[in-house]
């Protein structure tokens, strides 16, 4: 079992509202694709969600090092705020770039691995939301095999999507910077995974 009872919630609630500014991110993402004329006005969102979450990171950095008593070892600890930050980062990321690289419409292959990121971050949230209680832990262990098959999924939708950007778009500008927005989707689908995985690890741990 966790460590501390008083600590494992604070902690859990620190993490809680990480996940909750992943999720945020990820649907300003979705609506900016939606609406894409209004870019300019959503962009904005993004950066303050990410922003909130660096702020969100730094406070569980502070906090690990101040703390005699850590819910479950500080490594993890660590190493789930960053990866963590990781999957918001790529969404700034990748919100800066479509308005820098003005992407030809329609967004569709964007839109299709957004979704599939999308579903991939909403298992990572319940999966933090149910880490405070160990009558959960079975179902977050299938969660975490299920995010395995996400992953696959994505993989497999992006060497979809960039073989017929190769076949199909002779501008080699749109060619290449649709393939970056791609690849930082696919990327952040990864990263949910690496997530899933340090997840995955505290609980055989603490179990």
């Amino acid at each position: 079992m966790f460590r501390s009872s008083e600590s494992k919630k604070e902690y859990l609630n620190l993490f809680g509202e990480l996940a909750d500014k992943i999720s945020d991110g990820s649907r300003t993402f979705l609506k900016i694709l939606s609406d894409f004329q209004n870019y300019e006005e959503m962009r904005p969102e993004v950066a303050a969600i990410e922003q909130d979450a660096y702020a969100l990171n730094h406070k569980l950095r502070e906090k690990l090092y101040k703390s005699y008593m850590t819910p479950f070892e500080p490594a993890d600890v660590q190493d789930l705020a960053g990866k963590m930050v990781g999957i918001i980062h790529l969404i700034a990321t990748s919100t800066k770039k479509l308005g820098i690289f003005r992407l030809k419409q329609p967004l569709g292959d964007v839109l299709q691995l957004t979704l599939i990121l999308d579903e991939a971050i909403t298992r990572i949230k319940g999966m933090i939301k149910s880490l405070g209680d160990a009558k959960n832990f079975e179902a977050i262990l299938q969660s975490c095999s299920e995010m395995r098959g996400l992953k696959s999924a994505g993989d497999d939708e992006f060497y979809k999507l960039a073989k017929k950007l190769f076949e199909n778009e002779n501008d080699a500008f749109e060619l290449f910077n649709r393939k970056q927005i791609l690849a930082h989707r696919e990327e952040a689908i990864n990263t949910c995974e690496d997530v899933s995985g340090v997840i995955e690890g505290i609980i055989l741990k603490n179990g």
